[in-house]
């Protein structure tokens, strides 16, 4: 019997991360992943060993694209410091345009969801190790004091990061559509202005 056509495990994968930000990995479920690709339930077993094969691969694929987009950001024409900020702002954009997939899968390791846990072990690295060189880099240019890195790193995550979660945190746990921040509604403290001022703010916390 020949082996149907790649675009069945594209249309799978597709589909399944299209229904995680929902569902996260514990509510998933092949069938529902089968109906939404418009595929056999049966077909899983060309393509996958089991849910958690299925799950690995779909998490590698959304890391890979996200951890493209931060590499793409880097150029050598640029100064250290530019570039840092540059990628901190796609940072920033990827976690507020998937902010419902994070807090899903921030929810799945809370939970003790190995599958998701490795993929966490596996993959968290990368960009903070990518983000620490650009860091030195600067430092070496003299654009950053020479503070230890575990100053700088943090705060400059939590610039990207916490708001966007916060917000999925208030929408889905106490249904607010509006951070309590007066005079700022969701839409506005999350646009791409903001995320900017956050992060220039910060980096200029440690200019010398």
């Amino acid at each position: 019997m020949s082996r149907p056509s790649n675009n069945t495990n594209h249309a799978l994968l597709q589909a399944g991360r299209k229904l995680l930000p929902k569902y996260g990995v514990s509510g998933l479920t092949l069938r529902l992943v089968a109906t939404k690709a418009k595929v056999n339930l049966g077909m899983f077993n060309y393509y996958f060993k089991n849910k958690n094969d299925f799950i690995e691969q779909m998490l590698q694929e959304i890391y890979e694209d996200f951890f493209l987009k931060l590499k793409m950001d880097i150029a050598e024409e640029k100064t250290p410091l530019t570039n840092l900020s540059d990628v901190l702002f796609v940072l920033g954009q990827w976690i507020r345009d998937n902010r419902e997939l994070v807090f899903s899968l921030m929810k799945d390791v809370l939970n003790g969801d190995k599958t998701v846990i490795r993929y966490v072990q596996k993959n968290f690295h990368r960009h903070l190790f990518m983000i620490n060189d650009l860091i030195n880099d600067a430092k070496k240019c003299h654009e950053i004091r020479d503070t230890h890195n575990y100053n700088i790193i943090p705060p400059l995550m939590a610039s990207t990061a916490v708001i966007p979660i916060l917000a999925e945190v208030f929408r889905r746990q106490l249904g607010f559509s509006i951070l309590p921040i007066p005079g700022k509604i969701v839409s506005d403290i999350l646009s791409d202005k903001s995320i900017k001022e956050r992060i220039d703010c910060l980096i200029q916390g440690f200019h010398y």
